[in-house]
This record gives structure tokens, C-alpha cells and sequence, in this order.
């Protein structure tokens, strides 16, 4: 797609972006509908989307200005770098708290009861966090409201015109997130950071791909995770 410099998108892409928040909840939720599983998309799957947001007569003038390299497809950061940068950067963070490993359904679920503990959460639904309890989650890990209200929005795969409320992101959706190193070239993405955010460059590149170790405080929190997530799966015990 086109080139992974930051460069200024053209204002119709602002229409764009517009239409598919109020649609899908946000572009990256968008995304999630029209390439499930990919970090490519193709000229066919985009007119399709723009067929949804009844903007087909655009489809050119949109594609001609996301696909500036000519590649023939566009890719996830094409598509919304902004949103991707942020994803990265929680995705970074989840791995330097060593609170995910390797991404299988049992993993992911006993890494998303850690994100509770550590915030001293308890969740109101079982493997799902609704938008404050995603808010105080992820302010424990160092991000400010707004980022974590639009990584929020960009998790929900079930926002836009059609959600039904209260909105909340599942295990699937910490899934998806986990596969972002497969969507898209993350140290590269990482060279279009602003200037003041490079200090943690080469670190937050090492972690693509690696296994994390835990502290002994991470640890333990995964431990107690474990038994909760086992204890919730035997359900409730039976009466003397």
C-alpha cells in the first residue's frame, strides 16, 4: 500500500473514516469486517465495504488515495495508521507487563483475568470488560483516558450503527490484538512514532514475537488467574 511515512491523508479519507466509525464503531472495526484474519485488503473487499457505507460511487477516489504506492492492495497501517500506532503501542505494553504468551483460548483468557487483578477489577461479565472497566484496566498500565477510550473503540468488533449496549470487548477481541505482528511490520510501524516517543524504539521492537518472561508479581497474578478462570469453568459448587 502506500508508503510508511505518515504522510498527510487527503480530506475525503477523513469522510471516509467518519462514515465507517458511525457504521462499525471505528475503522479498525471496519477492518475486522471486511478482512477478517488478513493485514491486506483487496480492491474487490473495499468496494464491498464501501458498498455497506452506501459510498460505492467513492470507491475510487478512496482507493487511489489509501493504495498511494500502487501495491494493488492496502494494507492495516494504510488504512488507519493512526489507530495502528496505538494498537501497537497497547500491544507493546501488554507484552512488557508479560501479561499475554503465546495466544491459545486458555492463554488469552488467563491473560485477560490478569489485566482485572492488576487493576483490582472485578468484572461485572466473566472474560469481558465494558468501557470503564477497559478504561481502569488499561490506566494501570500507563495510558490516559482518551487512549484508552480509543483503543477501546477499535477492539470492539461490535460497535457502530447496530451494537447493542452496554458495549464490551471478550477474549476474541484481546485474540485479534495478539495477532497484530501478523498484520503488519511492527518495528517498521514503529519508525513513524514521533520523535519524543523513540526512546523505548529498540525495546519495544524486541518484544514482536518473543515469549515474555514474568516477575515474580506477574506470576503470581497468572497463577491466581488460572484457579479463577478454573473454578468459573466447574461452576458453582454443589450444596452440602
Amino acid at each position: 500500500g502506500g508508503a510508511l511515512q505518515g504522510e498527510p491523508q487527503p480530506q475525503s479519507l477523513t469522510v471516509l473514516k467518519r462514515q465507517m466509525a458511525r457504521q462499525f464503531g471505528s475503522t479498525i472495526g471496519a477492518w475486522r469486517k471486511a478482512c477478517p484474519g488478513s493485514g491486506r485488503m483487496t480492491f474487490q473487499a473495499f468496494r464491498d465495504l464501501c458498498g455497506k457505507l452506501h459510498s460505492v460511487q467513492h470507491t475510487v477516489v478512496y482507493w487511489t488515495a489509501l493504495d498511494a504506492g500502487r501495491a494493488g492492495f492496502v494494507s492495516l497501517f494504510d488504512f488507519d495508521q493512526d489507530a495502528v500506532l496505538l494498537l501497537a503501542k497497547v500491544y507493546a505494553r501488554l507484552l512488557g507487563e508479560g501479561s499475554v504468551m503465546g495466544g491459545g483460548r486458555e492463554d488469552l483468557e488467563t491473560s485477560f483475568q490478569v489485566l482485572a487483578l492488576k487493576a483490582k477489577l472485578k468484572l461485572k461479565q466473566s472474560g469481558r470488560m465494558d468501557a470503564q472497566e477497559f478504561r481502569a484496566a488499561f490506566k494501570s498500565l500507563g495510558f490516559n483516558a482518551a487512549e484508552c477510550d480509543l483503543a477501546f473503540s477499535y477492539l470492539d468488533a461490535k460497535g457502530g450503527i447496530d451494537k447493542r449496549p452496554p458495549a464490551s470487548i471478550g477474549v476474541s477481541d484481546l485474540g485479534w490484538l495478539f495477532r497484530l505482528p501478523t498484520f503488519v511490520d511492527l518495528p517498521r510501524v514503529a519508525m513513524c512514532r514521533p520523535g519524543y516517543e523513540k526512546g523505548d524504539l529498540v525495546e519495544w521492537a524486541s518484544y514482536v514475537g518473543q515469549r515474555p518472561k514474568y516477575s515474580a508479581a506477574s506470576s503470581a497474578l497468572r497463577k491466581q488467574a488460572t484457579t479463577q478462570n478454573a473454578q468459573a469453568a466447574d461452576g458453582p459448587a454443589a450444596p452440602a
